[in-house]
């Protein structure tokens, strides 16, 4: 999960330049956008607002409760 967004707050767990080969960089904690106030997303106003983070933070955890276990389907042998 790079990002997710509740209401006008948007939280960046992970960022990567566009068409770069350079691994996602990780952001502990999330980056925190206003995309309502700020859309192009240049200021990060984690630090003013704690509790958009926690009820992002939430949002998450639980849809990450619904997902089901994903199976490789590269490592499934079909019989001939």
């Amino acid at each position: 999960l790079f990002a997710a967004r509740v209401g006008s707050f948007k939280a960046h767990y992970f960022t990567q330049p566009g068409f770069s080969a350079d691994p996602p960089l990780p952001h502990d904690p999330p980056l925190l956008y206003n995309v309502v106030e700020d859309p192009s997303e240049r200021f990060d106003v984690a630090a003013r607002h704690p509790e958009a983070l926690e009820r992002i933070r939430e949002r998450v955890a639980a849809h990450r409760e619904t997902l089901e276990p994903v199976v490789d389907q590269l490592a499934i042998r079909l019989d001939p």
